[in-house]
């Protein structure tokens, strides 16, 4: 029996053991509080009765592990899940930073991959940057924010004279 074989039994019957034996009253001891003792109780059970305690639980393990290597991994939702936690905890950084300082933010955030599932996301401190963005765009910043999604999926490359400016 090589170490992997032993190895995940021993942790079933180990996980199974320490949640039958405490009370559930009781908080959860420590690996080092108990281990050894659950040591000896393994090393003195039959090699059968190993195997029937845990042969269960393995066919259980054994189909966990086949159905996370048959899953497929969905890039764009797991970017559409990185892109909202993160913002999140911008939008809070920044608002943090707003109600410290009074410095006035504004952030526009948007996707340019056709297959992120992200709209554009705005984030102003105060109605005094929208206010600005209309006043000196003459559109509203929902607008902008939109037409510069549509230019960053468009792929459209900036003239060379308009880049060295």
């Amino acid at each position: 029996m090589n170490a992997g074989q032993f190895y995940l039994p021993y942790n079933e019957w180990v996980t199974d053991h320490e949640q039958s034996e405490l009370p559930a009253s009781t908080p959860k001891k420590k690996v080092n509080d108990y281990i050894a003792t659950i040591a000896a109780k393994w090393r003195g059970m039959s090699e059968d009765k190993k195997i029937n305690y845990t042969e269960k639980k393995m066919v259980d393990l054994h189909n966990i592990y086949e159905m996370h290597e048959l899953v497929s991994y969905n890039v764009a939702i797991s970017a559409f899940h990185n892109a909202h936690v993160t913002l999140k905890g911008m939008d809070d950084e920044l608002c943090q930073l707003h109600a410290c300082t009074g410095f006035e933010v504004l952030m526009i955030a948007m996707k340019s991959n056709k297959e992120h599932y992200d709209q554009p996301h705005l984030l102003t401190m105060s109605d005094c940057v929208k206010t600005f963005i209309e006043l000196t765009m003459k559109e509203s910043l929902s607008d902008v924010s939109v037409w510069m999604e549509a230019y960053m999926l468009s792929g459209i490359q900036a003239d060379k004279k308009l880049q060295k400016k």
